[in-house]
């Protein structure tokens, strides 16, 4: 009846489990990312109250607060495990991370120890990549997701992969390899969730398993966390005052200079800039992620006006979530922050460099209001763009708030209750 369950008891209808989740693919660096494993996290205390909850992080785990987390954090050891295909890619990488050790380099023997006892005391794997798997990024950022996989096969733990993009799979070498490689393992998760249409049908061409669900983003479809469940003492959120009557903010991506091009693109988020201080608005300037701070600099740089704000201080994600209500409208590039917006029924001009974008905003009607920042004309499209929301902000406002519930209506993580076959 319950083929994963162990050491099961009742309370309040609902079964509890001591359980063991392992989550990957998260960070905190990174405002979306952090968004999704916080979401995670209480997730599944809302189902298993008394699990242990392990992270193995993409970021450096010393950043963790740990003293403060219910969840627990480890240094990542994945690629000691699995590497690209071929004998020689993990002689190598098994020599490397012996010398590592021998060196004491960023190596603490424990930390494999510790790694080891969790991972073979784990019930479920979840990782909350984003996006991970695509010929856009190197071969070793691929692997990352494909060793998570390796260690559920290794270990015969069900593995879920919760929403994100795929694809596409063109990549420069080792074409054909890695795409059956990527197909072979995709085939194991118990569920893989592809966060656009695009991404499913790329996924379905080389992987044609059953397991495949397509489903919109994990925080879109959050109603709400109860931080109480992911820290021992809820931090205190911070605010900024927004002035004025007139309030856009922007949240630019360092990303758009490198998938675009790099000066068009930077000039393309000043125009932006001086547009709406010429509209007489209150700009706002917000990093959604600590990588942009610097870009964010550099856009307004030489711009000196009473009305551009740009405040040094490192949101986190749910503080963003309240400053965002804020705003009439935004003009974002990272891919959460107009996520976090659109929960909050706050319309944005999008400028994004993949799919996922145009994707999250035809879910609300609204690809209108996308600019693939990989293509030319990019002033033109933006002021016409620009001069639709300005107009028409509010109708977009009672479109998001039409559209939401029915998003809303379903929650990824209720692929758990199917797992371990949880009432309630």
């Amino acid at each position: 009846l319950f083929p994963y369950c162990k050491g099961v008891t009742s309370r309040g209808g609902i079964l509890m489990h001591s359980k063991t989740f392992l989550i990957t693919g998260g960070n905190f660096t990174n405002k979306g990312a952090q968004s999704m494993l916080i979401i995670t996290v209480s997730e599944i205390r809302k189902r298993f109250p008394d699990s242990d909850v392990w992270v193995l992080p993409v970021d450096d785990y010393k950043l963790y607060d740990q003293k403060n987390l219910k969840f627990k954090v480890m240094r990542n050891h994945q690629d000691l495990f699995l590497t690209k295909p071929g004998i020689l890619n993990k002689l190598y990488l098994i020599a490397k991370n012996a010398a590592r050790f021998v060196l004491r380099k960023d190596y603490v023997f424990s930390d494999l120890l510790k790694y080891q006892k969790v991972i073979t005391n784990t019930d479920c794997i979840i990782d909350i990549s984003g996006f991970c798997l695509s010929s856009q990024f190197s071969i070793e950022y691929n692997m990352m997701l494909i060793n998570t996989i390796g260690e559920g096969i290794k270990y015969n733990i069900p593995v879920l992969v919760m929403p994100q993009s795929f694809g596409p799979f063109e990549y420069d070498t080792k074409k054909e390899e890695m795409i059956k490689f990527i197909g072979d393992s995709l085939q194991y998760p118990y569920a893989v969730f592809a966060r656009e249409r695009e991404g499913y049908e790329y996924v379905k061409r080389i992987c044609p398993s059953s397991n495949l669900i397509l489903s919109s983003d994990l925080v879109l479809q959050n109603k709400g966390v109860n931080l109480k469940d992911v820290f021992k003492e809820v931090p205190r959120i911070s605010e900024i005052e927004i002035v004025g009557e007139k309030r856009v903010a922007l949240i630019p991506n360092s990303m758009n200079k490198t998938q675009g091009r790099q000066n068009e693109i930077l000039l393309l988020y000043r125009l932006i800039v001086n547009e709406l201080l010429k509209r007489k608005k209150e700009v706002y300037i917000l990093y959604h992620s600590s990588t942009d701070k610097k870009y964010c600099e550099e856009i307004i740089e030489g711009i000196n006006d009473s009305h551009l704000h740009f405040t040094d201080q490192d949101f986190n994600c749910y503080e963003y979530d309240q400053i965002v209500k804020n705003f009439d409208y935004i003009i974002a590039s990272r891919y959460h922050s107009i996520v976090h917006a659109y929960r909050n029924k706050v319309p944005c001009l999008i400028l994004g460099w993949a799919t996922k974008y145009k994707e999250l905003a035809s879910l609300f009607n609204q690809d209108d209001l996308v600019i693939d920042t990989r293509k030319n004309m990019l002033d033109k499209d933006l002021i016409l763009k620009l001069d639709d929301l300005d107009c028409n902000y509010l109708e977009y406002q009672k479109a998001l708030s039409r559209k939401l519930p029915d998003i809303q209506k379903d929650n990824c993580f209720n692929i758990l209750n199917d797992l371990f076959e949880v009432r309630g």
